[in-house]
């Protein structure tokens, strides 16, 4: 049974990527009433990292940590995965979801997919197998924020309202506080670009009514296609196929070689920051890609505007490629007219969301999902 609270419990989350992982920790009373986050760090991964190397990171972070002592560590919370049918909020990672994570049962290919069963091997070590949760960012529907229409041009293909709902609900509370109104005031548009591919959600009295899918619906993210021309999509696809490629690999070049990489990634580079690096640089080419993206990223804003009547207080920005003025700002020039604020949120959202949800399940004070594998 758990014990009164204290001011050492800690709670520690792990958001592996493809060649870096983010570890970071909180005293849980300390985040609740202050939102303090200890110690994070982003360690270098080598190229293919195994489950070994990642689990010794985040195990030798725990254990060799300045600010906590592993004994403090009453729960873990990590990223991921994209499991197929998993509920939004928060899961307790047990038999069921190891046995889908082995299995390869995943929704779309994703580093996040690591994440439950490095936890758990941490988790075993300290002790904590019924303290380690995760916290799906993207492959569920949030029941919470459904949008008001999912129709597409194929009856069996809708238009399902996937999105980084962690960090949209916090930047829906974050927002309210910050205008001094109470959530279900917020009316606005909300985009998270986190990455790859971002989130542009509309949200009316605190709900979220209509909100892209990053992973398939939207304006191009850095390394994901979204929205492509349906027919012309069909021929590339079989074209690919008849040279032998399967649904594995033309996934992986739909979310990782697409979006501003494909028109870009001659010039070698890794990332937004490289990108915007060229354009500052005067580098026209680049500057001209840029231009018609963040005319793309308006156009989404304004598909999502028509479910708010094209009344909205806020265009309301967070995520790590935001560090790049050039992006909100070169997007609201074309929606200015229409929304009287353009509003970036320097924190990563994503992170406290996570760090709050692991919390609040461990506290018994939100829902703990249980998720079925379908063997």
């Amino acid at each position: 049974m758990h014990v009164a609270l204290n001011h050492t419990e800690t709670v520690v989350c792990y958001n592996p990527g493809s060649t870096s992982a983010d570890c970071w920790a909180a005293r849980i009373e300390q985040f609740l009433t202050e939102g303090i986050i200890l110690g994070k760090q982003t360690f270098v991964l080598p190229a293919n990292a195994d489950e070994a190397a990642r689990q010794a990171l985040l195990l030798n972070y725990i254990q060799e940590n300045a600010q906590f002592s592993a004994s403090d560590v009453r729960c873990l919370g990590v990223r991921g995965a994209i499991l197929p049918g998993a509920l939004p909020g928060v899961t307790r990672v047990d038999q069921g979801v190891l046995n889908a994570c082995a299995a390869g049962y995943f929704g779309t290919i994703h580093p996040c997919n690591n994440a439950p069963t490095d936890g758990w091997a941490v988790a075993r070590e300290l002790g904590l197998t019924e303290q380690i949760y995760f916290a799906d960012p993207v492959s569920s529907e949030d029941p919470l924020y459904i949008q008001a229409c999912k129709m597409s041009g194929r009856a069996e293909l809708p238009i399902d309202s996937h999105a980084h709902y962690l960090a949209l609900r916090e930047m829906i509370v974050s927002y309210a506080t910050e205008a001094s109104i109470p959530t279900n005031r917020v009316r606005g548009i909300f985009i998270y670009a986190g990455g790859g591919g971002f989130s542009i959600a509309a949200v009316k009295d605190g709900s979220i009514v209509a909100v892209s899918n990053p992973n398939q619906v939207g304006s191009p993210g850095i390394t994901r296609c979204c929205d492509v021309p349906s027919l012309d999509f069909a021929r590339w696809v079989l074209q690919l196929a008849q040279q032998g490629h399967d649904f594995k690999s033309v996934a992986a070049k739909l979310l990782r070689e697409s979006g501003l990489m494909s028109y870009l990634g001659d010039l070698k580079v890794t990332g937004f920051e490289d990108i915007v690096g060229l354009a500052r640089t005067g580098n026209i080419r680049v500057q001209n890609v840029l231009d018609m993206w963040y005319f793309r990223i308006a156009e989404e804003i304004g598909k999502r505007l028509t479910a708010l009547n094209f009344k909205a207080d806020v265009l309301y920005w967070a995520g790590a490629m935001t560090q790049a003025t050039e992006l909100p700002e070169g997007v609201y020039q074309h929606v200015q007219s229409m929304i009287p604020s353009n509003r970036v949120v320097a924190e990563d959202l994503e992170i406290r969301s996570l760090t709050r949800q692991t919390i609040l399940a461990f506290q018994g004070k939100v829902p703990i999902n249980t998720y079925t594998y379908p063997a």
